[in-house]
Parts: structure tokens; sequence; C-alpha cells
């Protein structure tokens, strides 16, 4: 602080003059009042709110026998703890990750964009246990339970084939290469793309159209119940991964 200590060294008569120790005083207090971070210190966000709470989850997954660990991932925000969980396991003896999103059933509080953002740093925080390039397949579940993306894949799957109202076992192929291209993909990719991850395929079964006024029940969304499509695709859906 050189510009004080020059003026503190002056003549004891100068600082005797009652307007300049008023404008010492002011200084001196607006100069130590101030707040320095030190170098290289992270700050947290301001609006960052959320954490990641882990537990043991390998009485919670079918086949655990199959597994050598399982974690389960959830948030909390604040004093609250959101009832989602993401369920990580290794598989024995291939040491294969495997993300179940266990989306649940009846409790449309959150949409698609709001759970999607939780999941970059549930594999941040799941990156300490988990070698993230082991990740092979990530299980969705049902489609309509991703509620805007159920929405989004619906109406690119119409706009492309306009005369399908039904779906058997014979349309699952071709069924399978419609969403490794869909909204589905992109918006994983982008997910996984920090962890030099790609999606290589999808895979699915009991494929059906459902009502729009399933979607309600299932997901918050931010389409606009009336402007959703005639028909949705619903499906059990897994995403294969590879690394790049």
């Amino acid at each position: 602080m050189p510009f004080v200590l020059l003026i503190l060294y002056q003549p004891a008569t100068q600082l005797m003059n009652p307007p300049l120790l008023a404008f010492l005083l002011v200084l001196l207090t607006s100069l130590f009042s101030c707040s320095y971070e030190p170098a290289g210190k992270t700050l947290e966000p301001p609006n960052a709110t959320s954490t990641i709470g882990t537990s043991d989850a390998s009485q919670e997954l079918a086949g655990s026998a199959y597994y050598s660990r399982a974690t389960a991932y959830f948030t909390i925000e604040g004093n609250d703890t959101l009832s989602w969980k993401v369920y990580f396991s290794e598989s024995h003896p291939s040491k294969e990750v495997v993300i179940n999103l266990r989306l649940p059933y009846g409790q449309p509080t959150y949409s698609y964009a709001e759970w999607m953002s939780q999941l970059p740093l549930i594999l941040e925080t799941a990156a300490r246990e988990y070698p993230l390039d082991s990740i092979r397949t990530i299980s969705i579940g049902r489609l309509i339970l991703t509620g805007d993306l159920a929405v989004a894949i619906s109406r690119e799957y119409q706009t492309r084939f306009p005369q399908k109202k039904r779906l058997t076992t014979s349309d699952y192929a071709e069924l399978a290469l419609f969403l490794a291209q869909s909204r589905l993909q992109k918006d994983f990719d982008s997910l996984l793309a920090p962890f030099q991850l790609y999606v290589s395929s999808v895979e699915l079964e009991k494929a059906f159209f459902t009502t729009p006024d399933e979607i309600p029940g299932y997901r918050q969304t931010v389409t606009d119940t009336a402007r959703l499509p005639a028909s949705i695709l619903d499906c059990i859906t897994w995403i294969r991964v590879k690394r790049k």
C-alpha cells in the first residue's frame, strides 16, 4: 500500500491538519474494508446449490450377483433430496460400467431439461469411483418417462414415417436406427462428449404408440399440452456407448 505509506511519512505539522486527517481516515477505512480473494481460489457459482449424495446400491439392482459393485447417486438441493436416483454398476468380470437412469413413475415434478441438467454433475461425481471410459450401456427405461424428449422424438418419427400407425417386432431394427439418429442421440452425445464417449447404437423392446394424455401423468413438460403430437412413441430403451 505504497500510497498510504507515502502520506504517513509526511511531516507531523501537515498531519495535524484536520482536513488532511479526515481524508486519511476515509482512505484507510476504504482500503482496509475491501476483501481480496487469494490467487488461485475457486469460487463457487452463486446459483450452485446442488450437491450429489451417494449410497451403496448393491442390493437394489436386479442381478446383483453379476456386479462387483453398485452405487446410487442423487441430487441434494438445499435441505431437500430429490427422489430420483441414478445407478452406476460395474459388471463382473468384464469391468464394464452400466448407468441405469431409473426415472420414477408417476412423479411429474421435474422436466426432462431439469433432470438432464443434473447428469453432468452426477457423472463428474461418479468419475471419482468409476472409470467413465468403461461406460458401455445407459438404461433409460420407458421413453415416455423422459417427457419432452419423448415428445420431440415422436414428432420426428411421425414426420419421417407419417403412415406408421402401429408397431410390431419387425419394425424394431428400423426404429433402433431411427432412435440412434434422433434427438436422443444428439442430447446424449452432448452429455458424453466431455468424457470422450459417444452413442454407438440404441436397443429397444416393447415399442408401441400411446396417447398424449399419458404424458402429464409421467413427467412435467415444457411443451404445451395442447400442442402434443397425436400419438407418443414409447418403448424400453438402452443406449450403447463407445469411446471415441
